[in-house]
C-alpha cells in the first residue's frame, strides 16, 4: 500500500480544544436529518495474507459484515477519534499512530439506528486500517460491542474472493484494492 495524505486538517490554534457536548435524542435525530456527520473507521487487516477481518453488525445502517468506528467528536483530531471508537467497539486500546489512513468516503444511507430510521442519513469517515497481533485480533473479536455487533460471530476473516461470495458492500472492495493493491 503506497502512502496515503490525509486531507488537510487545519488548528488555529495548537492547544484549543472544543468543549465535549452531548446533545439530546431530538436534537441529534434533527442534526441527522440537517448535516453531514463525519466518522473515523477502521479496517483490521494482515497484509501477508491479504485479507481484513469484519464484524457482522446488527444495527442500522450498515446490518452486514462491516468494519470498526463511529461518529468523531466535534475538534476531534481523526487519529484520536479512531483509537477512541476503536476501543469503544472492541475493548482494545491502540495506539493512534498504528492506524494507517486509507481514504475519506462518504456515505449516503437510506436509513439509520436513530427513529425515525427511515430518514437515513449523510456521513463522511476518514477510514483507516490497522494489523492487529494474534492476540489483540482474539481479544477484539470476543470483545465486539453487543449494541452494535452479532457477538456470536465475533471478528471473521475476508479475502476478495469471501468478499465476492457474500456480495460485500461496494466500499470494502475499493478498500481492498487501495490497501493490497
Amino acid at each position: 500500500m503506497q502512502p496515503k495524505t490525509l486531507p488537510k486538517y487545519y488548528r488555529e490554534a495548537p492547544r484549543y480544544a472544543m468543549p465535549k457536548v452531548y446533545i439530546s435524542d431530538a436534537a441529534y435525530r434533527e442534526a441527522l436529518d440537517s448535516l453531514v456527520i463525519v466518522c473515523t473507521d477502521a479496517v483490521i487487516i494482515n497484509r501477508q495474507r491479504k485479507s481484513f477481518y469484519l464484524a457482522k453488525r446488527s444495527v442500522r445502517p450498515q446490518q452486514d459484515w462491516w468494519i470498526i468506528g463511529g461518529r468523531t467528536n466535534a475538534g476531534e483530531d481523526p487519529f484520536e477519534s479512531i483509537a477512541r471508537c476503536f476501543n469503544r467497539e472492541t475493548k482494545l486500546s491502540v495506539e493512534p499512530a498504528r492506524f494507517t489512513f486509507v481514504s475519506m468516503d462518504r456515505y449516503l444511507w437510506k436509513e439509520r439506528k436513530q427513529e425515525p430510521q427511515k430518514n437515513g442519513c449523510d456521513a463522511f469517515s476518514y477510514t483507516f486500517c490497522v494489523e492487529l497481533t494474534d492476540e489483540e485480533l482474539r481479544r477484539a473479536s470476543a470483545s465486539l460491542d453487543p449494541k452494535e455487533y452479532d457477538a456470536t460471530t465475533g471478528l471473521q476473516e475476508f479475502d476478495r474472493s469471501r468478499l465476492t461470495a457474500t456480495n460485500a458492500h461496494p466500499v470494502l472492495f475499493d478498500l481492498y484494492n487501495d490497501i493490497f493493491q
